[in-house]
């Protein structure tokens, strides 16, 4: 019965594997397969797998199946209930362009109309930042990337052609992708956490295997050039273990890095990984072999009953495989290998002879850990073998060099092999360029000229400006499209104008036209920066006009070759067209906005083209604005020249003002008026106006500001803030009190302008070291990646954007930084020399009172600014963190700080630690300029003590001013040498000829960085104070305030002119205010008999109280520019500032300066001198 019952069965069963063969063989032989004519360099590996992702089929619960068709009959299995029809999804994600995957609960399916990601930036790229999304590509996993050369430390590819070569467009992917990582580790802080582990550093730790056949010799000795070193001399064949020593186990710690001396080509090393899924033993073997035009092999091995040669088998879980090595030097000499074994290790694996195209394997950190690292031959090792989690720097610096080493006498990177587009109608022979290659390795040197300050970078990059200048028919990367001119990725012909290409190649442009070399001296590097801007310009320009040609409005066509050939147009992948809307959006951030974006599959069609608004009317009146207020400014103060010569004076000075304020031409132009307007309107000769812009006055000034460019250039001046941190402490209150006395110590010697400039970005680094983590709210990078802020255009920038922060973070910011410009404009104050008005006053006084022992001096000036001026300080100090901290974090300060403060205040330590150990041990720059500095103090100070003799009564009175000694301190600084003198008795090579050292400054550094602008303003000051006096402007404006507050007393009219005079100098420049009302205050003073110093110092001081707006100084809008305070938060604090500030100096006027100028007498000096001033005789005595 049994029996019976298989042989009725057997029947059905034969029929069933009939129909199952069948039906395989029609489905193998009726799929299409659709070749894709395109390249992968810029595909991210993670979208990649969207796309291998199985097909999704199901059965709808409660349908039936049915029969269907599609596409002019051709049967479909579908199934249909009683409202739909179901199709399977995989027909559905072939015939509509669309993807889809199953959610992580495995019960939710997600369609997606693209299987690539937008990333649009948010905000403006970035010319030396993060190269857009980069930093999440995996160049070295690529399936068409052989290895990481193990002689160039670069890829070498397998994209079209089997044997690996240089294919520079993933070289440079490669260098962008880990400057990119670079970057952002650095915004993140996760570079603290990649500290390195030492290996070998004892001599225990290195071994010899036992059992050896041949002896390995280890001798340990120290090295004049790398310390402690061992010498090895083993056997040199891959059987011998040699000399080893074992790695650090950390899974994560898969980068090593040493320095080695091999002294012949059969020397080697040896890493041995231990893979974790399954205990695999693997050797790599780095060998000096050409390795038959390979780059890794698997070893092969000898089987002596035959003698052939086999692949070694995986035997006792083991496998080796050997990479070809050169060095970074000669046999013989130093150098140092880096190499990620991670990387090494899944390029191997593979690698097999029997590879398959899909059998591309991908490690991650944890996959595999280091065992030990051996050494055979004749060489010598650093006994000091690091290990790190990664080599991005590495990386990146070995991309930029192999450019730099491999650009050809055309300025481009050939690619070595054919290239063939459109089944071989298009075809590129060998040594080809791309401009794709040109803007990517254009982008890697311009931030490696940038990181590494090394000029062969930038002369790298300018000599790859030559393709774009010739014709793809020549050999270049130029073509025309209808009249606009495109560069080539494929410069085929006729042309294929790849958009993806196009957009990377403008990006290069764009990065090295946005370069700063205003360092360099070479005419022709800046003459080819502004070439690139120009190309870049053309490029966008043929940008606006034909990228319509490549949206459909739902997606994007990947090039126009289908205009020459006459073939259907070649549609781009999704996650092309996702890369090609980035970089759109990237070329729309720049200045030079294209004005559209390609259309995205997220927006409707309709809004693809996003156009500019109109230009109207109000748009060319605020273009044509200086121009207009050039004219119109004088036209509506003309009636003012019909005045007499008071109102004559008065026209120039309100319209230098006008054009201050507006700054319709540069500041140092606008110094000039005087020198025009007053000769010609004949107020006074240019013989008397000219000397003016270079007074004995002027000059003072200009050593101020010559000694501060040579503190600026030394950096001795980051040294003092940071070193003087580390004793006032991290609390946010005590260190906004050290950065105050800092900053206003620095000030009482140099210009506020100057102090500003130098003080507000160590301030404004310091408060990126503190805020940025506290923005991301992360501590954990992997966290910042999780929820793609790698990609945001803050982060790519390390910008501060307080608005990130917390109330009390954000007033902390506007705290430090307003706190910076207040401390500038206030330690000005302290000495006469250091600020505009305070030399205006000296240059009115000496000129009012000539040889006269009036008491103002250097030293007498300290004395009696120094008191007020810690009274302004903590009066800024208090209202600042009162407005934006509130009183609770005042009464703080006295209160045992919390955990989390304790934790905040211990990073901000660090962090000021970490700046201050940067810079390293003081370099004898540092300490030159630093005495020269400190002997032109002290010499200003003993110039005329007033209570004892100063050296200047040892020449004719007159004669030699502080000026003087001055000059031979800025002498000094262009003879004194910035390293220490090579004199022959002071260096250990005694037989080397000697070599001259550079000065502290020379005058290309003075010329491209002096601020020649404040000298002319302050001349222009000059000019006008003398004009004002000599028109009787200051008479009749005395005369007239006289009138007007003559029944006040004394000291009600020093209070009303100190108002005026702050409230002034916050629409106007702090000298232009002195300039008018100095002369004004002395004019009054005589003509009321009081002392000449009771209105004219206060006059001097207030206009440096200029809080409230960023026009008022260079030094408010210095810390405006920012963006950590609003105009709002400036000008609420500078109010209450003010009123303070007036308070405090009236009341030192009334009593300490009181007593210390004897204002109660009216000086003989002024009675001598009173017809100077007034014409008149004075009525005093």
């Amino acid at each position: 019965m049994k029996c019976w019952r298989w042989r009725s069965n057997r029947h059905r069963i034969y029929l069933f594997f009939a129909c199952a063969s069948l039906l395989l063989l029609s489905k193998h032989y009726l799929t299409v397969t659709v070749p894709i004519d395109e390249e992968d360099e810029e595909l991210n590996p993670v979208d990649l797998k969207e796309k291998e992702k199985e097909k999704i089929e199901c059965e709808p619960t409660g349908a039936v199946e049915t029969k269907c068709t599609a596409d002019n009959g051709k049967p479909l299995r579908c199934w249909k209930d009683e409202e739909e029809v179901y199709f399977p999804f995989s027909y559905i994600k072939k015939r509509f362009d669309m993807t889809g995957k199953l959610g992580k609960d495995g019960s939710t399916f997600e369609l997606f109309t693209s299987y690539a990601k937008m990333r649009t930036p948010d905000k403006n790229y970035y010319p030396l930042g993060p190269f857009g999304h980069f930093s999440t590509y995996s160049v070295e996993t690529r399936d068409r990337v052989r290895c990481i050369s193990a002689k160039t430390d670069v890829p070498m590819s397998t994209q079209w052609d089997p044997i690996p070569y240089y294919y520079p467009i993933q070289i440079a992917q490669y260098g962008l992708q880990h400057y990119s990582r670079i970057k952002l580790d650095s915004v993140s802080n996760k570079s603290d956490d990649n500290a390195e582990v030492l290996v070998g550093v004892q001599s225990k730790e290195w071994k010899g295997a036992a059992g050896m056949h041949e002896t390995t010799e280890r001798l340990f000795f120290n090295d004049e050039e790398k310390g402690k070193v061992v010498n090895i001399s083993a056997g040199h064949a891959l059987s011998n273990a040699g000399a080893y020593v074992y790695l650090d186990k950390s899974p994560d710690l898969h980068v090593i890095s040493f320095d080695w001396k091999p002294y012949d080509a059969n020397s080697s090393f040896t890493v041995l990984a231990k893979m974790k899924q399954d205990d695999l033993l693997v050797l790599i073997n780095y060998v000096f072999s050409e390795g038959d035009g390979k780059c890794v092999w698997q070893d092969e091995e000898k089987s002596f009953d035959d003698e052939t040669i086999v692949l070694k088998p995986r035997k006792d879980g083991q496998v080796s495989y050997s990479y070809s090595y050169s060095g970074s030097a000669p046999i013989g000499e130093w150098s140092t290998v880096t190499r990620d074994i991670l990387v090494d290790v899944a390029r191997a694996l593979s690698s097999g002879e029997n590879r398959k195209k899909d059998d591309n394997v991908v490690l991650h950190p944890g996959d595999l850990r280091l065992v030990s690292l051996g050494f055979r031959g004749q060489l010598t090792v650093r006994q000091q073998i690091a290990q790190r989690k990664e080599q991005d720097s590495h990386a990146f610096r070995s991309s930029a060099d192999w450019l730099v080493e491999n650009q050809d006498k055309k300025g481009g990177w050939a690619v070595p092999v054919e290239r063939s587009i459109a089944d071989r109608k298009l075809v590129l022979p060998p040594g080809w360029h791309s401009a794709m290659a040109q803007g990517h390795g254009i982008s890697v040197l311009t931030r490696a000229y940038n990181q590494f300050n090394d000029k062969k970078y930038l002369s790298s990059a300018i000599n790859a400006l030559e393709l774009f200048k010739t014709n793809s028919s020549e050999g270049g990367v130029r073509a025309e499209f209808f009249g606009y001119i495109w560069y080539e990725e494929y410069p085929t012909t006729p042309g294929s104008f790849v958009l993806n290409g196009f957009l990377y190649s403008l990006i290069g442009l764009y990065d090295l036209s946005k370069l700063d070399v205003s360092g360099i001296y070479d005419d022709s590097a800046k003459t080819k920066v502004k070439e690139a801007q120009e190309m870049y310009s053309v490029g966008i320009r043929s940008l606006k006009q034909l990228l319509p040609l490549y949206d459909t409005g739902s997606g994007t066509i990947y090039d126009l070759r289908h205009v020459a050939l006459g073939t259907a147009p070649n549609l781009a992948r999704w996650d092309y067209h996702a890369n090609n809307t980035n970089q759109s959006s990237t070329e729309s951030s720049s200045p030079s906005d294209i004005g559209f974006t390609l259309s995205s599959p997220y927006c409707s069609p309709s809004s693809n083209l996003k156009m500019s608004r109109r230009y109207g009317w109000f748009d060319e009146i605020r273009t044509f604005f200086p121009t207009i207020w050039l004219i119109l400014a004088p036209l509506i103060l003309s009636p003012l020249l019909f005045l007499g010569q008071e109102g004559k004076c008065t026209f120039v000075i309100l319209t230098m003002s006008c054009y201050w304020v507006a700054e319709v031409v540069p500041l140092a132009v606008t110094s000039f008026i005087p020198m025009i307007a007053l000769p010609f309107l004949g107020i006074v000769g240019i013989k008397q106006v000219a000397p003016k812009y270079f007074a004995d006055t002027n000059i003072v000034f200009f050593n101020s500001l010559m000694l501060s460019l040579a503190v600026e250039e030394c950096q001795l001046h980051k040294r003092i803030a940071l070193k003087m941190l580390t004793y006032v402490g991290t609390r946010p209150h005590w260190l906004m009190a050290g950065f105050m006395i800092i900053t206003s110590f620095i000030s009482l010697w140099i210009s506020d302008t100057a102090c500003c400039a130098l003080m507000a970005p160590i301030a404004y680094a310091l408060l990126e070291e503190i805020m940025i983590p506290k923005m991301r709210k992360v501590k954990k990078i992997e966290e910042i990646e999780n929820t793609k802020v790698l990609e945001n255009g803050e982060i790519e920038e390390r910008k501060l954007d307080t608005s990130k922060l917390s109330a009390r973070d954000r007033g902390i910011c506007k705290c430090m930084m307003l706190l910076v410009a207040h401390a500038s404009l206030i330690g000005g104050t302290g000495t006469i020399n250091s600020t505009g008005p305070n030399l205006i006053f000296r240059d009115n006084i000496e000129k009012n009172f000539p040889n006269e022992d009036h008491g103002i001096s250097y030293l007498s000036w300290m004395a009696f600014a120094i008191p007020p001026m810690i009274f302004y300080m903590f009066s800024s100090w208090f209202i600042v963190q009162l407005q934006f901290l509130g009183p609770r974090h005042m009464i703080s300060m006295f209160k045992k700080p919390t955990e989390s403060e304790k934790e905040e205040e211990d990073f901000a330590r660090k962090a000021v630690l970490k700046s201050y150990n940067q810079l390293g041990p003081m370099t004898w720059a540092e300490k030159s300029t630093l005495v020269i500095f400190l002997l032109a103090v002290l010499s200003w100070i003993s110039s005329d003590p007033k209570v004892i003799p100063g050296w200047s009564d040892l020449f004719k009175k007159g004669y030699v001013t502080d000026s003087c000694s001055g000059l031979v301190a800025v002498f000094l600084l262009f003879i004194w040498p910035k390293n220490k003198p090579d004199f022959r008795m002071f260096r250990k090579d005694k037989n080397r000829p000697s070599v001259r050292q550079e000065p502290l400054i020379d005058w290309d550094c003075v010329r491209r960085r002096f601020p020649w602008s404040i000298i002319l303003l302050l001349g222009a000051g000059f000019a006008i104070s003398e004009a004002v006096k000599v028109s009787g402007l200051s008479t009749l404006i005395a005369y007239n305030l006289n009138s007007t507050i003559s029944s006040l007393p004394l000291f009600g009219m020093q209070v009303i002119l100190s108002i005026v005079v702050v409230v002034m100098t916050e629409f106007s420049t702090n000298s232009a205010t002195a300039s008018i009302f100095i002369p004004i205050s002395f004019t009054l003073a005589e003509s009321v008999c009081a002392h000449p110093l009771y209105f004219s110092i206060p006059t001097a001081i207030g206009p440096s109280f200029s809080f409230m707006l960023p026009m008022a100084t260079p030094a408010n809008a210095i810390v405006y520019e920012t963006k950590t305070i609003r105009m709002i938060d400036m000008v609420s604090c500078g109010v209450l500032l003010n009123i303070f500030c007036i308070v405090i100096t009236v009341i030192n006027m009334n009593t300490w300066a009181y007593w210390l100028f004897n204002m109660g007498t009216y000086p003989d000096y002024a009675i001598r001198h009173a017809t100077n001033l007034t014409g008149n005789s004075t009525q005093c005595f």
